[in-house]
């Protein structure tokens, strides 16, 4: 009885084999998945082309094992043209899923590839590793933005022209745009070029990024001239990058006498703060009661393009006696586009004694603003017409003529 169930045993554990072997033959890991990297100065870049100045080069597999399947990485390799067949680095099993990270390293590219992953004799799949070259990337390669800027007191400003015993120092502003990453700028000499056109002196402020701004394609990038321009002329900025121009602006030094003829007065406003306390700005000179307290307010201007320069400003008070008194003495930034300039307010009981509010660079006037009501024409019987008053006339007096003008022609046509 034993003899018997020994060689039924015997018997069953042979067929046991056999079939385990059998499905063991028959099985075949699955491929899932694809995809590439590259590695630059420790930074991993995932599915773009291939820099030539890659490090390495990584392919990694989402391999799906079957139950009655060895899970050994040395039953993979990878094969390409032109190389031996190369073995898996690493074979791990996915965190999240049932899945298993297959890797393999490869030296940096010098050309496109097309690379097929095996197991053992079977090919389980393929993907193509495209080179990105050297031409290539520096043709994608964008400098957007380019902007100049200068510093002033306590301001840094965007300009094309600024005084040159004003400036504290100057900057070159842009946004750098790829295709793909920016990694591959880490092996290339991209810089910015501050050259004085007139002596033709360079200084050269390289660029350099941080790790999360090579790892994408697009990063906001800074720097500064070492020496700062001292002369009236110009100044050419260029982006470089290996011997070839990005991108150019030029930024212009004026004298004091060019920025003080280019100064108008765009226009004027009053500055009304009515009774419950909230202030407006309104063209027309409110009739008297309807305010608490009132002030000019001035939009000052440079002609000069991209101008940009601090500029003191004064304003005096005229009072209908004929003196003038000082209201305000301010410096502030004046650029080509009209500046808001309001020195402050003052009470119904001075404003009786104001004529007008005359503003002042230096010794120049730049305009003024009536507090005195529009002369009304006075006609004579003869036909003509009594002259009024001296009236400080002003751009807020011209609209409101205007204005005026228009209604009156209105009423006509009707």
């Amino acid at each position: 009885m034993l003899h018997w169930i020994k060689r039924w045993r015997d018997w069953a554990m042979r067929d046991i084999r056999e079939f385990f072997a059998a499905m063991q033959r028959t099985g075949t890991p699955r491929l899932e998945a694809i995809h590439f990297s590259y590695e630059k100065a420790g930074i991993l870049v995932r599915n773009e082309p291939i820099p030539w100045n890659a490090d390495a080069v990584l392919v990694e597999a989402m391999i799906r094992f079957p139950a009655n399947v060895a899970r050994r990485k040395t039953a993979f390799t990878l094969r390409y043209p032109g190389q031996p067949q190369l073995a898996a680095s690493s074979l791990h099993r996915h965190s999240d899923t049932d899945l298993f990270r297959l890797q393999f390293r490869l030296p940096p590219l010098r050309q496109s590839l097309d690379v097929e992953v095996f197991w053992n004799s079977k090919l389980l799949g393929h993907c193509v590793l495209p080179l990105l070259s050297l031409e290539q990337f520096i043709e994608g390669l964008r400098v957007d933005n380019a902007t100049v800027f200068v510093r002033l007191g306590e301001y840094t400003v965007p300009c094309q022209a600024f005084l040159a015993a004003q400036c504290k120092g100057l900057m070159a502003t842009a946004v750098l745009n790829s295709p793909t990453s920016l990694a591959p700028l880490l092996d290339l000499d991209l810089a910015v070029e501050f050259v004085d056109c007139r002596t033709r002196e360079v200084q050269t402020a390289p660029v350099r990024l941080i790790a999360p701004q090579l790892s994408a394609n697009q990063a906001l990038v800074t720097v500064a001239a070492m020496r700062r321009p001292r002369r009236i002329g110009v100044w050419a900025v260029e982006w470089r990058i290996s011997g070839r121009s990005l991108a150019r602006s030029e930024v212009r030094i004026v004298s004091q006498n060019s920025f003080r003829r280019s100064l108008y007065m765009a226009d004027t406003r009053y500055v009304v703060i009515e009774k419950e306390g909230s202030p407006t700005l309104t063209r027309h000179l409110p009739a008297h009661g309807e305010h608490s307290r009132l002030g000019p307010c001035f939009l000052i201007g440079s002609r000069e393009p991209g101008m940009a320069a601090l500029c003191p400003l004064e304003v005096r008070v005229q009072s209908r006696a004929g003196s003038h008194s000082v209201l305000l003495a301010q410096e502030m930034l004046v650029t080509d586009g009209p500046t808001l300039f309001t020195p402050g307010t003052v009470g119904p009981s001075d404003l009786q004694q104001i004529a007008a509010f005359e503003l002042y660079h230096r010794t120049q006037m730049l305009g003024l603003l009536s507090t005195s009501p529009a002369p009304v024409a006075s006609f004579t019987s003869e036909g003509g017409y009594r002259p009024p008053e001296d009236y400080g006339w002003s751009s807020a007096s011209e609209e409101e003529l205007s204005d005026r003008l228009a209604r009156l022609s209105e009423l006509s046509l009707e």
